[in-house]
Protein backbone atom coordinates (compact mmCIF):
# COMPACT_ATOMS: atom_id res chain seq x y z
CA UNK A 1 0.00 0.00 0.00
CA UNK A 2 1.12 3.31 -1.28
CA UNK A 3 -0.44 6.25 0.83
CA UNK A 4 -0.36 10.01 -1.53
CA UNK A 5 -1.75 13.17 -0.48
CA UNK A 6 -2.45 15.80 -3.69
CA UNK A 7 -3.87 19.40 -2.88
CA UNK A 8 -6.95 19.72 -4.90
CA UNK A 9 -6.00 23.01 -6.26
CA UNK A 10 -2.56 25.08 -6.82
CA UNK A 11 -4.23 27.94 -5.53
CA UNK A 12 -7.19 27.14 -3.59
CA UNK A 13 -10.65 29.33 -4.27
CA UNK A 14 -12.36 30.77 -1.10
CA UNK A 15 -11.08 30.70 2.52
CA UNK A 16 -9.03 28.04 3.62
CA UNK A 17 -9.00 27.57 7.31
CA UNK A 18 -8.79 23.90 6.39
CA UNK A 19 -6.86 23.10 3.35
CA UNK A 20 -8.54 20.66 0.94
CA UNK A 21 -6.78 17.65 0.02
CA UNK A 22 -7.36 13.61 -1.11
CA UNK A 23 -5.00 11.00 0.21
CA UNK A 24 -4.85 8.11 -2.49
CA UNK A 25 -4.45 4.69 -0.83
CA UNK A 26 -2.85 2.56 -3.61
CA UNK A 27 -2.82 -0.94 -3.67
CA UNK A 28 0.11 -3.02 -4.41
CA UNK A 29 -2.02 -5.08 -6.84
CA UNK A 30 -5.57 -3.92 -7.29
CA UNK A 31 -8.29 -6.37 -8.07
CA UNK A 32 -10.50 -3.74 -9.89
CA UNK A 33 -10.41 -0.30 -12.01
CA UNK A 34 -12.73 1.22 -9.69
CA UNK A 35 -12.23 3.89 -7.42
CA UNK A 36 -13.73 4.52 -4.25
CA UNK A 37 -14.32 8.55 -2.54
CA UNK A 38 -14.79 8.40 1.10
CA UNK A 39 -15.81 11.15 2.48
CA UNK A 40 -15.54 11.34 6.68
CA UNK A 41 -18.21 12.64 8.78
CA UNK A 42 -17.32 16.60 10.58
CA UNK A 43 -20.94 18.11 11.68
CA UNK A 44 -19.29 21.07 9.34
CA UNK A 45 -16.63 22.17 11.49
CA UNK A 46 -14.93 19.84 12.66
CA UNK A 47 -11.81 18.21 10.79
CA UNK A 48 -12.55 15.73 8.78
CA UNK A 49 -9.29 14.47 8.66
CA UNK A 50 -10.03 13.24 12.55
CA UNK A 51 -12.26 9.87 12.44
CA UNK A 52 -10.14 7.65 11.51
CA UNK A 53 -12.71 5.20 11.95
CA UNK A 54 -14.50 6.50 8.86
CA UNK A 55 -11.38 7.18 6.95
CA UNK A 56 -8.16 5.83 7.08
CA UNK A 57 -9.36 2.71 8.76
CA UNK A 58 -12.12 1.93 5.87
CA UNK A 59 -9.84 3.08 3.62
CA UNK A 60 -6.75 0.78 4.28
CA UNK A 61 -9.33 -1.72 4.99
CA UNK A 62 -10.78 -1.67 0.95
CA UNK A 63 -6.93 -0.65 -0.23
CA UNK A 64 -6.03 -3.92 1.34
CA UNK A 65 -8.39 -5.85 -0.68
CA UNK A 66 -7.24 -4.34 -4.31
CA UNK A 67 -8.98 -1.10 -4.53
CA UNK A 68 -7.85 2.42 -4.84
CA UNK A 69 -9.19 4.13 -2.63
CA UNK A 70 -9.25 8.15 -1.73
CA UNK A 71 -9.95 9.78 1.24
CA UNK A 72 -11.14 13.53 1.31
CA UNK A 73 -10.46 16.27 3.65
CA UNK A 74 -13.30 18.99 3.15
CA UNK A 75 -13.17 22.63 4.41
CA UNK A 76 -15.47 23.16 6.93
CA UNK A 77 -16.67 25.65 9.66
CA UNK A 78 -16.05 28.68 9.37
CA UNK A 79 -15.28 27.83 5.55
CA UNK A 80 -19.22 28.25 4.65
CA UNK A 81 -20.99 26.55 1.98
CA UNK A 82 -20.68 26.70 -1.00
CA UNK A 83 -16.85 25.64 -0.01
CA UNK A 84 -16.82 22.00 1.30
CA UNK A 85 -19.23 21.19 -1.67
CA UNK A 86 -17.12 22.70 -3.87
CA UNK A 87 -14.23 20.61 -2.24
CA UNK A 88 -16.64 17.21 -2.74
CA UNK A 89 -16.90 18.23 -6.27
CA UNK A 90 -13.57 18.86 -7.21
CA UNK A 91 -12.17 16.02 -5.37
CA UNK A 92 -14.55 13.49 -8.16
CA UNK A 93 -13.01 15.68 -10.77
CA UNK A 94 -9.52 15.83 -9.61
CA UNK A 95 -9.81 11.87 -9.30
CA UNK A 96 -11.43 11.40 -12.87
CA UNK A 97 -8.72 13.95 -14.93
CA UNK A 98 -6.03 11.48 -13.37
CA UNK A 99 -7.71 8.74 -13.92
CA UNK A 100 -5.13 7.36 -16.62
CA UNK A 101 -2.41 8.22 -13.72
CA UNK A 102 -4.27 6.29 -11.03
CA UNK A 103 -5.08 3.14 -13.18
CA UNK A 104 -8.56 3.79 -12.47
CA UNK A 105 -11.91 3.50 -15.15
CA UNK A 106 -13.17 7.40 -14.86
CA UNK A 107 -16.78 5.78 -14.94
CA UNK A 108 -16.24 3.65 -12.10
CA UNK A 109 -16.12 6.16 -8.80
CA UNK A 110 -17.85 5.83 -6.12
CA UNK A 111 -18.28 8.00 -3.38
CA UNK A 112 -19.10 7.09 0.35
CA UNK A 113 -19.86 9.52 2.81
CA UNK A 114 -20.44 9.40 6.75
CA UNK A 115 -22.86 11.70 8.70
CA UNK A 116 -22.65 15.28 7.67
CA UNK A 117 -19.94 13.55 4.94
CA UNK A 118 -22.87 12.18 4.04
CA UNK A 119 -25.00 15.05 3.38
CA UNK A 120 -22.03 16.52 1.16
CA UNK A 121 -21.91 13.10 -0.76
CA UNK A 122 -25.43 12.92 -1.60
CA UNK A 123 -25.23 16.47 -2.60
CA UNK A 124 -23.17 15.14 -5.71
CA UNK A 125 -26.06 13.44 -6.53
CA UNK A 126 -29.16 15.26 -5.42
CA UNK A 127 -28.04 19.54 -5.53
CA UNK A 128 -26.81 20.32 -9.24
CA UNK A 129 -27.02 23.62 -8.88
CA UNK A 130 -24.10 25.76 -10.02
CA UNK A 131 -21.65 26.97 -7.07
CA UNK A 132 -19.05 29.83 -6.68
CA UNK A 133 -15.44 28.86 -8.09
CA UNK A 134 -16.21 26.41 -10.71
CA UNK A 135 -14.91 26.03 -14.47
CA UNK A 136 -11.82 27.05 -13.46
CA UNK A 137 -9.90 24.99 -15.61
CA UNK A 138 -9.20 21.27 -17.44
CA UNK A 139 -10.03 19.83 -14.30
CA UNK A 140 -13.41 21.58 -13.31
CA UNK A 141 -14.73 20.07 -16.91
CA UNK A 142 -14.88 16.26 -15.79
CA UNK A 143 -18.40 15.40 -14.17
CA UNK A 144 -18.65 15.68 -10.87
CA UNK A 145 -21.46 13.35 -10.42
CA UNK A 146 -20.18 9.67 -9.16
CA UNK A 147 -21.09 6.59 -10.10
CA UNK A 148 -21.97 4.88 -7.46
CA UNK A 149 -23.89 6.43 -4.10
CA UNK A 150 -23.28 5.23 -0.39
CA UNK A 151 -23.92 6.99 2.60
CA UNK A 152 -23.33 5.87 5.72
CA UNK A 153 -25.83 7.22 8.94
CA UNK A 154 -25.90 10.70 6.36
CA UNK A 155 -27.09 13.94 7.45
CA UNK A 156 -29.71 15.14 4.48
CA UNK A 157 -32.32 17.83 6.08
CA UNK A 158 -31.09 21.01 7.28
CA UNK A 159 -34.45 22.04 8.10
CA UNK A 160 -34.67 23.17 11.93
CA UNK A 161 -38.01 23.53 11.66
CA UNK A 162 -38.03 19.37 10.89
CA UNK A 163 -37.48 17.27 14.47
CA UNK A 164 -35.21 14.87 13.00
CA UNK A 165 -32.13 17.01 11.57
CA UNK A 166 -28.81 16.87 13.11
CA UNK A 167 -29.55 20.58 14.49
CA UNK A 168 -25.33 21.49 14.27
CA UNK A 169 -25.16 21.29 10.48
CA UNK A 170 -27.46 23.57 8.80
CA UNK A 171 -25.55 26.27 10.66
CA UNK A 172 -22.41 25.31 10.17
CA UNK A 173 -22.53 24.88 6.37
CA UNK A 174 -24.65 27.86 5.48
CA UNK A 175 -24.26 29.94 8.67
CA UNK A 176 -26.20 33.49 7.27
CA UNK A 177 -26.95 31.90 4.15
CA UNK A 178 -29.29 29.34 6.20
CA UNK A 179 -32.92 31.05 4.91
CA UNK A 180 -31.34 31.03 1.57
CA UNK A 181 -30.60 27.07 0.99
CA UNK A 182 -32.21 25.49 3.78
CA UNK A 183 -34.50 23.95 1.48
CA UNK A 184 -32.74 23.67 -1.73
CA UNK A 185 -29.71 21.39 0.34
CA UNK A 186 -32.90 19.54 2.27
CA UNK A 187 -31.69 16.25 0.18
CA UNK A 188 -35.06 14.35 0.94
CA UNK A 189 -36.70 16.72 -1.09
CA UNK A 190 -34.74 16.92 -4.24
CA UNK A 191 -36.26 16.78 -8.00
CA UNK A 192 -32.84 15.85 -8.74
CA UNK A 193 -33.02 12.62 -10.44
CA UNK A 194 -30.54 10.45 -9.46
CA UNK A 195 -29.71 7.58 -11.97
CA UNK A 196 -26.08 5.90 -9.54
CA UNK A 197 -26.93 2.65 -7.45
CA UNK A 198 -27.49 3.53 -4.02
CA UNK A 199 -26.13 1.76 -0.53
CA UNK A 200 -27.48 3.16 2.80
CA UNK A 201 -26.66 2.10 6.17
CA UNK A 202 -27.56 3.94 9.58
CA UNK A 203 -28.27 2.71 13.42
CA UNK A 204 -32.01 2.80 14.46
CA UNK A 205 -30.77 4.31 17.96
CA UNK A 206 -29.08 7.15 16.34
CA UNK A 207 -29.38 9.80 18.70
CA UNK A 208 -27.19 12.80 17.03
CA UNK A 209 -28.47 12.12 13.36
CA UNK A 210 -31.99 10.31 13.49
CA UNK A 211 -32.52 7.38 10.96
CA UNK A 212 -35.54 9.07 9.37
CA UNK A 213 -32.72 10.96 7.44
CA UNK A 214 -32.06 7.98 5.77
CA UNK A 215 -35.50 6.74 5.36
CA UNK A 216 -37.14 10.35 4.02
CA UNK A 217 -34.01 9.86 1.17
CA UNK A 218 -34.72 6.67 0.58
CA UNK A 219 -38.42 7.59 0.22
CA UNK A 220 -37.39 10.26 -2.11
CA UNK A 221 -35.05 7.96 -4.58
CA UNK A 222 -37.21 5.53 -4.45
CA UNK A 223 -40.05 7.59 -6.10
CA UNK A 224 -37.41 9.03 -8.76
CA UNK A 225 -36.79 5.02 -9.77
CA UNK A 226 -33.46 4.89 -8.18
CA UNK A 227 -31.68 1.47 -7.46
CA UNK A 228 -31.16 1.06 -3.48
CA UNK A 229 -30.27 -1.25 -1.01
CA UNK A 230 -31.08 0.51 3.01
CA UNK A 231 -29.76 -2.29 6.08
CA UNK A 232 -30.68 -0.60 9.57
CA UNK A 233 -29.34 -1.78 12.57
CA UNK A 234 -31.03 -1.63 16.12
CA UNK A 235 -28.09 -0.48 18.36
CA UNK A 236 -24.00 1.31 18.06
CA UNK A 237 -25.85 4.87 17.82
CA UNK A 238 -23.64 7.42 15.83
CA UNK A 239 -20.32 7.83 14.48
CA UNK A 240 -19.09 3.85 14.85
CA UNK A 241 -17.58 3.87 11.12
CA UNK A 242 -15.38 0.68 11.23
CA UNK A 243 -15.29 -0.16 14.71
CA UNK A 244 -11.88 -1.73 16.33
CA UNK A 245 -14.16 -2.66 19.88
CA UNK A 246 -15.09 -6.10 20.36
CA UNK A 247 -18.89 -6.04 21.70
CA UNK A 248 -21.88 -7.68 21.39
CA UNK A 249 -23.78 -4.13 19.56
CA UNK A 250 -20.29 -3.01 17.59
CA UNK A 251 -20.09 -6.45 16.12
CA UNK A 252 -23.61 -6.19 15.13
CA UNK A 253 -23.61 -3.37 13.17
CA UNK A 254 -20.10 -3.76 11.62
CA UNK A 255 -21.72 -6.60 9.57
CA UNK A 256 -22.48 -2.92 7.88
CA UNK A 257 -19.03 -3.31 5.59
CA UNK A 258 -19.48 -6.82 4.79
CA UNK A 259 -22.87 -6.02 3.35
CA UNK A 260 -21.29 -3.37 1.79
CA UNK A 261 -18.77 -5.30 0.12
CA UNK A 262 -21.58 -7.96 -1.51
CA UNK A 263 -23.42 -5.00 -2.52
CA UNK A 264 -20.12 -3.74 -4.54
CA UNK A 265 -19.93 -7.06 -5.74
CA UNK A 266 -23.63 -7.24 -7.29
CA UNK A 267 -22.94 -3.76 -8.95
CA UNK A 268 -20.10 -4.87 -10.62
CA UNK A 269 -17.98 -2.37 -8.93
CA UNK A 270 -15.85 -5.38 -7.75
CA UNK A 271 -14.99 -8.57 -10.04
CA UNK A 272 -16.41 -11.71 -8.05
Amino acid sequence: MEITRYSLWDNIPGTTNYEPWIEHYAPQKAITDSALLIVPGSGYEVDPDRPKQEGERVAKYYCEMGINVFCLRYRVKPDYFPLPILDGRRAVRFIRYNSEKFGINKNKIAAMGYSSGGHLTASLFSYNDKIDFEDIDEIDKENYVPDYQILCYPVIGLDKENHYIHYGSPSSLLNDKYEQYKDVLSLEFSKVKVDAPTFIWHNFDDSSVSVLNSLKYAENLRKNGTSVEMHIFPDGNHGIGLPTEDTKVLNHAKQWIDLLTKWLIYQNFIDA
